[in-house]
């Protein structure tokens, strides 16, 4: 996606308080205590946020929001000298801003679980065709764009599209809690909306799991037809002698 034209920019100093959480943060923020070590080691942060103007006294993350969070902890240790970071402010759109969030997380990190992956994915869908102001970016080509913007394979980018149409409420609490992975959620969004309720509720949560559950439901259901069909052909035979011997009683 290009985003020449799209924003101006300059350097600030901003105090940690008057910086806010994106709208639109769907990441997870792990390992906060670590980076706060990391920074305290450094002398401060090294790589600068990413903001743009809320109003008058507040700024919006972009980019950095761990390294927002972290620094909070390096001041509650007692290092007010850290409350100042290093921010590259823009002026941007909704859109862009989005796009902007969406894109310096793919790229700056390799640790993004499956629910986020799929977040950015379906959230491209949406942004790339209104930013790039073409309605004809769609199907293939919309997929080929995403993977590209994400690095990801345009297989992988189906799938995701595939879980996040697919899969239930409830299993999309687990696979944003990280009890699934990426092929377990796409094979859990394969089933129905019952069944999708009911392994969830038993905790099957692995692909080996899920299969053999569904395999276990598909026999047993198969038994129940044929053992219903034969009763069902038992009753009919018995009938049709029954009514053979009543004519034969008349006559």
């Amino acid at each position: 996606a290009s985003l020449s034209g799209s924003y101006r920019q300059n350097m600030k100093s901003i105090h940690y308080t008057q910086l806010v959480s994106n709208i639109n943060q769907f990441y997870s923020e792990k390992e906060l205590e670590n980076l706060a070590d990391v920074i305290q080691i450094l002398g401060g942060v090294a790589q600068n946020l990413l903001v743009r103007k809320k109003d008058a006294e507040q700024y919006e993350i972009l980019a950095g929001h761990r390294r927002w969070r972290a620094s909070q902890i390096v001041v509650q240790r007692g290092f007010p000298e850290y409350a100042y970071l290093p921010c590259l402010v823009i002026e941007c759109n909704d859109d862009v801003a989005e796009l902007l969030l969406i894109l310096t997380n793919s790229s700056a990190r390799n640790d993004l679980n499956g629910y986020e992956q799929m977040m950015q994915v379906v959230r491209l869908k949406e942004l790339l065709p209104k930013i790039n102001k073409d309605e004809t970016l769609k199907g293939r080509i919309l997929r080929k764009e995403i993977a590209l913007s994400t690095k990801r394979s345009e297989s992988t980018i189906q799938n995701l599209m595939f879980t996040a149409k697919h899969l239930s409420e409830d299993g999309m609490l687990a696979f944003k809690g990280e009890k699934l992975t990426p092929a377990a959620a796409l094979y859990l969004a394969k089933q129905s909306k019952e069944d999708q309720k009911d392994l969830i509720q038993k905790e099957f949560f692995t692909v080996s799991a899920i299969y053999a559950r569904t395999r276990k439901t598909r026999e047993k259901s198969r038994k129940n037809t044929v053992g219903h069909t034969i009763i069902e052909n038992f009753f009919k035979r018995k009938n049709s002698l029954c009514q053979c011997r009543s004519r034969e009683k008349i006559s």
